[in-house]
């Protein structure tokens, strides 16, 4: 069978978690995948596919996405998404962008022979724009990829926090559009817990001295995971405004942090949210609040033991829930359904 990613991006985490990893587990199973960058997008590439794996567009492509789309129309067609993109909101980035593409997002939905999200809470929100409900497969993760290649150093403990600028509002707080205020509870907890801080990310839109410490994003992703396995961090931050977008994220963050051999604070939604995988005081800390981001930030600042065991635990999960082989056969009986025009059973775990 071959399969082909539309529009990849190399060196942007989420194709990468979601297409990238899987290409030698793909080989296995008798897939040859191939994947289109921005770059070297061409339309008489669609031709030698059987299967052709769509997860939205950029800027860059300048519409040929929707050419694209109608061009595959007899081919097997999969859209995957790992975002609301229905429910962006004027502070995001991306908001023009998706806004003027958005009857493209709901022509997808509506017409993939399958289609893939990696959450059930995403599921469930693109379920009203098909007959046929979406596929939930989640995300995996390689731990052997975040091994440090740096000696370790003497540190005080540490708190980490990653992400693209926007991500800085989950933790500092912000005012959505509707004069809603999102407070940053976790910048607050970690500044309680007289922890150092330090964020991975680009330096361009905040000083860092309101980090203790600010390590550049790299966008060579084997390079970035070596860089959070590096760091060696004491505590992972994973916060997360409470919005109808934010909602629908994945737990990439934990996996990550996890893999890093990080435990992990993450925010509790009201419904399953993003980190509802996360068994609490198991694999990982979940709190919804200033007090219990402020008592678990604290906690783990001040018992070693308790995030080891976390850690160890979270890695067994991840071990055996999210391996990529294991995840990669998955994505072989999402083609096959495709190819055949035939319904699979959702999966969750």
């Amino acid at each position: 069978m071959n399969v082909l990613y539309w529009g990849y991006r190399p060196n942007a985490p989420v194709p990468y978690f979601r297409a990238g990893m899987f290409r030698p587990h793909l080989e296995q199973h008798g897939i040859t995948a191939v994947y289109l960058s921005l770059a070297d997008l061409a339309l008489e590439a669609i031709e030698w596919a059987d299967v052709v794996v769509f997860r939205g567009w950029y800027r860059e492509d300048s519409g040929v996405t929707e050419l694209a789309w109608a061009q595959a129309s007899g081919k097997a067609r999969v859209y995957d998404s790992d975002d609301w993109d229905l429910s962006r909101q004027p502070h995001d980035p991306h908001y023009a962008e998706i806004r003027d593409r958005s009857h493209l997002v709901r022509q997808m939905a509506r017409e993939a022979d399958v289609m893939t999200t990696a959450t059930p809470e995403l599921a469930r929100r693109y379920a009203a724009y098909r007959s046929v409900p979406p596929i939930v497969v989640r995300n995996a993760v390689d731990p052997a990829l975040y091994v440090p290649d740096r000696p370790p150093v003497d540190k005080p403990t540490m708190a980490l926090f990653y992400g693209a600028n926007s991500r800085l509002n989950d933790y500092f707080g912000f005012i959505d559009p509707q004069g809603r205020r999102h407070p940053g509870h976790a910048a607050a907890a970690v500044a309680a817990a007289g922890v150092d801080s330090m964020w991975i990310g680009c330096e361009g839109e905040i000083a860092p001295s309101v980090f203790k410490h600010v390590v550049p994003y790299d966008h060579d992703m084997l390079r970035f995971f070596h860089t959070l396995g590096n760091v060696r961090a004491d505590i992972g931050i994973a916060p997360l405004a409470e919005t109808d977008f934010n909602a629908c994220k994945s737990e990439l963050h934990w996996l990550d942090m996890t893999a890093a051999s990080v435990p992990v604070v993450a925010q509790r939604f009201m419904g399953d949210g993003p980190y509802g995988v996360i068994r609490d005081g198991v694999d990982g800390l979940l709190v919804r609040g200033a007090r219990e981001w402020h008592d678990a930030v604290s906690r783990l600042a001040k018992e070693p033991a308790l995030r080891a065991d976390l850690v160890g635990a979270a890695r067994e999960r991840i071990a055996i829930d999210y391996d990529p082989a294991r995840r990669a056969a998955e994505w072989v009986s999402v083609f096959d359904a495709a190819l055949h025009r035939s319904p699979v059973l959702e999966r969750s775990h």
